[in-house]
């Protein structure tokens, strides 16, 4: 899944790249189904909490 794009808010709240377009927030919107989609699915697999893994995600031994 790729990473969706951050802004940068200033403490004033506002944010560089920020538009009030429907489909910029609707994507947006996808995008974010998608990744709790992806965290629901992660949760519900079996997890092993005694299992080492390394930064990237990947199995340790």
């Amino acid at each position: 899944m790729p990473k969706p794009p951050s802004l940068q808010c200033n403490d004033a709240h506002r944010c560089k790249g920020a538009v009030a377009d429907p489909a910029v927030v609707e994507e947006a919107f996808t995008v974010w189904r998608e990744q709790i989609a992806a965290a629901d699915q992660w949760l519900d697999s079996p997890i092993d909490l005694d299992e080492l893994v390394t930064i990237d995600g990947r199995a340790g031994q």
